[in-house]
């Protein structure tokens, strides 16, 4: 398995400390990710538009990362190699790895990771 190469995404706060994934919700126009903040109990959502694809994950089926890529970091990460996109694209049907407009990001928890594939940015807002 290839290291990861991600930095985190300019508006997720590493002073936000231990955050939970408390909801994924995805309607074929947006993907909806809200994020609990344990340090001021506040909440945050993280909108992505123009999705292919995204994944969940136990935070324990990522642990090859942590050591790069943890809470103390940040909790959202632009993947520029050796992620879920890069090894989607060994696969001969996987022709959405052919293009070169698709991003990566990591969006991190404490129980829960969301690995996303897109064509844009992000959105962050307080709740």
């Amino acid at each position: 398995m290839n290291k990861i190469s991600a930095t985190p995404f300019e508006t997720s706060s590493t002073n936000d400390g231990k955050v939970e994934i408390e909801d994924v919700h995805y309607d074929l126009n947006n993907l909806e990710i809200t994020i609990g903040i344990f340090k001021n109990k506040g909440t945050k959502k993280i909108i992505f538009d123009d999705v292919c694809g995204f994944r969940a994950f136990d935070e324990g089926d990522l642990s090859f990362w942590w050591e790069d890529l943890n809470l103390s970091k940040g909790w959202c990460f632009e993947v520029s190699e050796g992620g879920w996109f890069e090894f989607e694209k060994q696969r001969k049907d996987f022709f959405s790895g052919s293009a070169d407009f698709y991003r990566e990001f990591l969006v991190i928890g404490v129980d829960l990771c969301v690995s996303v594939i897109t064509k844009g940015s992000p959105t962050i807002h307080e709740l």
